[in-house]
């Protein structure tokens, strides 16, 4: 203020000290403001931290590497126990037509048999031994084939216990890695909601014009 006179330097001085005064609140508020910002920015940063956790962990979800395999061959194994059962009952029909069979042409072979004493005529007798002897070998071709089945069923059957007792054992597997992902799984849900509540706490401090500002850059 040079070139001023002490009575004009004395008419501006409440002027000027007023004009330092608001230059000093001005000041103040602007450093308060950058101070304000800082903390906002520092709440975001953590909130993004946090953010990055619950993505890592849900994109980290407990994976069971075999448990798809082993659900593969539950359901092969399935499929080949209702064949087996299948053709099981198939034998068994069949076991049973043979014996049916087998038990009708031991009833003819034992009528033919009484009836040959009986017989008079050599030739209706000489005919009644040719049937017996037809009877006697379709008999015998009858238990070959009854003896066959039986042979097939039991095969069958041991095959089918087989596959069963694989079936149970990867039902218990599987059982058991399902309660093992499904822990896992809880503790990952544990441990993202721990996260969630941190992330609330700092976002209680943010005001909601930059936190939606924040959601809408992060969901780009």
């Amino acid at each position: 203020y040079a070139g001023m006179s002490s009575t004009q330097t004395s008419v501006f001085s409440p002027i000027l000290r007023q004009t330092r005064r608001d230059g000093v609140e001005v000041l103040g508020v602007m450093k308060a403001e950058v101070s304000s910002m800082r903390g906002v920015l520092e709440y975001l940063w953590q909130i993004q931290v946090l953010d990055l956790k619950i993505l890592a962990l849900r994109d980290k979800a407990f994976i069971v590497p075999e448990l798809k395999a082993k659900q593969d061959e539950l359901t092969r194994i399935r499929i080949q126990e209702q064949q087996s059962i299948q053709g099981l009952a198939e034998q068994r029909a069949k076991r049973t037509q043979a014996s049916e069979a087998l038990e009708s042409c031991r009833q003819r072979l034992m009528r033919a048999e009484s009836a040959v004493k009986e017989i008079k005529s050599s030739e209706v007798f000489q005919a009644t031994l040719k049937e017996i002897d037809q009877l006697r070998t379709f008999e015998e071709s009858l238990e070959s084939k009854q003896g066959e089945i039986e042979k097939e069923a039991e095969a069958l059957s041991e095959k089918l216990a087989g596959i069963q007792g694989q079936r149970v054992a990867l039902e218990y597997d599987l059982e058991n890695l399902a309660s093992l992902k499904a822990s896992k799984d809880v503790e990952i849900e544990t441990a993202i909601r721990e996260i969630v509540t941190m992330k609330d706490v700092f976002q209680r401090h943010v005001q909601t014009k930059y936190l939606s500002l924040y959601q809408r850059i992060a969901g780009a």
